[in-house]
């Protein structure tokens, strides 16, 4: 068989790796950074499993993946403006906490590993040679419609998920408080006007200070950005795109760790087995992404009048599992806003694509 080259070790190119490897593949995998997971700083992240009927831990496991890392299942959430609150209990997990970062306990450094018992060659600070295969690249700096900022901490806070969606504190985005286990993260996440980030996660402070005692102890800083391509390269003269690289993050509030695990599975099925992955991606996102679309229109809708009444509905709610479920289901509802979403939020988002 012939050596697969890729360009990437992120979750979405050490999926790849892994998969392609287990097949019988010579799997390269370069990455101009040190290790993998280099660019976390032991964020919290979740893992969504609202988009799909398939559990995502499920659908990891189908991707190759083994569940070897901090994987913590949270169904309780707490939804707040900054004054009304609806606390929220799920049947099935809303989502896992995964800590990301190149140290022991995160999917980053699990992959990895699975991807070097699988017989992958990792090569690190080494850029390739020959022609690659597989792009895993992650966000395109000229793409960025986000930025979060944040601290992670230990602190004797019970366990506890808090969305929070005020203009002050993420402005056309929102914030979270997580605590799993004695280990806590705290981020603003804004989408427009970016230069905000450091007053908006201040007024995020503020807010949990005041509504959950926040306590915090040896805090570090962390900090990302988000992309979305609603036109994302998929396939370029033979070459696979994965993950960010290819488009596939959710335009409402960012999630991509799963489109990222299940793209990179995909493309190993591509090579290894003759599949077409443009249509194996169309197939599995198309409906995904035109939703995320329309739920970042009517996100920025409600933004502009406040929150609360979107955390009322939610309060109401008798099945929240369906209600997130829905909002990714491509409904008829979605089909019909779609264009005049796509049409009002392309002035405001140049790079996305549209």
């Amino acid at each position: 068989m012939r050596e697969i080259r890729i360009l990437g070790a992120g979750v979405s190119g050490l999926t790849s790796a892994i998969n392609l490897s287990k097949s019988g593949y010579k799997t390269t995998v370069f990455d101009r950074a040190g290790d993998s997971g280099t660019r976390f700083g032991g964020d919290l992240q979740g893992l969504e499993n609202w988009s799909s009927d398939t559990n995502v831990v499920d659908e990891l496991k189908q991707s190759g993946v083994k569940i070897n890392f901090d994987c913590d299942p949270f169904r309780k959430v707490i939804l707040t403006d900054g004054k009304e609150e609806a606390r929220v209990t799920f049947k099935s997990p809303i989502f896992y906490l995964v800590k990301r970062g190149a140290f022991d306990g995160t999917l980053d450094n699990a992959l990895k590993q699975q991807a070097l018992d699988a017989g992958a060659d990792l090569r690190y600070k080494e850029k390739p040679a020959a022609p690659i295969d597989i792009f895993a690249t992650g966000p395109e700096s000229k793409r960025v419609l986000g930025v979060d900022k944040g601290i992670v901490f230990e602190t004797d806070m019970e366990d506890t998920a808090v969305a929070l969606a005020d203009i002050d504190a993420g402005y056309m985005g929102y914030s979270y408080l997580l605590v799993t286990k004695g280990y806590g993260c705290v981020c603003s996440a804004i989408t427009k006007d970016l230069g905000m980030i450091n007053k908006c996660f201040t007024s995020t402070l503020k807010i949990f200070e005041k509504m959950y005692g926040l306590e915090v102890r040896r805090p570090r800083k962390v900090g990302g950005v988000a992309t979305f391509n609603y036109r994302g390269k998929l396939v370029d003269n033979g070459k696979l795109y994965v993950g960010e690289a290819a488009g596939l993050q959710d335009f409402l509030w960012g999630f991509g760790i799963r489109s990222a695990i299940v793209s990179g599975y995909l493309a190993s099925e591509s090579i290894s087995k003759g599949l077409d992955y443009k249509k194996l991606i169309e197939k599995r996102y198309r409906g995904y992404i035109r939703s995320a679309v329309v739920n970042r229109f009517l996100w920025e809708k409600f933004g502009k009048r406040g929150y609360g009444e979107m955390i009322k509905k939610v309060k109401s709610v008798e099945d929240p599992d369906r209600l997130f479920h829905k909002l990714y289901s491509y409904t008829t509802a979605h089909k019909i806003v779609f264009p005049f979403a796509r049409m009002m939020l392309k002035p405001h988002y140049p790079r996305a694509g549209f």
